[in-house]
């Protein structure tokens, strides 16, 4: 069966820049203030990987979990329900469990039967991120400066959830006769992507060298 791998990302858009700001144009009178000002930053603008769904109660029988090196990751069956992706930030009365899918869309297989499902059969939230700094220069002589610097991670503050937390049907479950039982947090949203080591919202920090 063909289906994307676990790191699959179809696109990925990553520019870096630097942008030296043109405040010398303004006067010539203080060159220590309108000189050596500049602006750069990485920007990512990626889409999201794949999301396994998997029925762990092994009703395809294809192996046993208690005496299997590895955990028995059956596939789901695909119902005729729509994907339904939703926004993670809507959680109201029209999304209230942070669903991301529908968990319609899935069900738990007949016992002794392979689930339709593909391996990944749909993709989670992307990646949009951006660091921004402001940096100046401020020179002694030919050879040493000051550089000071503003900087902002994930400058917009833009919220990057992980891919739903739960990916397996049945899960603590007790029944197989009503699916609505056995999705526990099936296809809801709690985390975010930690990007960088600063953490996932916003971050501010000021920097001062000397270069000599």
């Amino acid at each position: 069966m063909w289906a994307p791998s676990a790191n699959d990302a179809p696109q990925r858009f990553v520019v870096s820049y630097t942008y030296t700001l043109p405040f010398y144009s303004l006067t010539h009178r203080w060159k220590r203030l309108t000189d050596d000002w500049s602006l750069s930053g990485i920007y990512t603008l990626q889409h999201g990987l794949p999301i396994a769904v998997f029925d762990f109660r092994e009703y395809s029988i294809n192996c046993d979990n208690n005496v299997a090196f590895f955990a028995c990751l059956g596939q789901a069956d695909r119902t005729s329900a729509p994907l339904g992706i939703r926004d993670p930030r809507n959680n109201n009365g029209s999304n209230p469990q942070n669903l991301y899918f529908n968990p319609a869309a899935f069900t738990i297989p007949a016992s002794g039967t392979l689930g339709t499902a593909s391996r990944n059969p749909l993709y989670g939230p992307g990646i949009n991120y951006g660091d921004i700094a402001l940096e100046k220069r401020i020179h002694i002589d030919e050879s040493r400066y000051f550089e000071l610097r503003l900087e902002t991670y994930n400058t917009f503050n833009h919220t990057n959830f992980a891919n739903p937390s739960d990916p397996s049907l049945g899960s603590g479950a007790l029944g197989h006769e009503d699916v609505q039982s056995l999705l526990g947090n099936f296809g809801q949203v709690y985390t975010t992507k930690t990007i960088s080591t600063n953490g996932e919202g916003r971050a501010i920090q000021l920097g001062a060298k000397f270069y000599f």
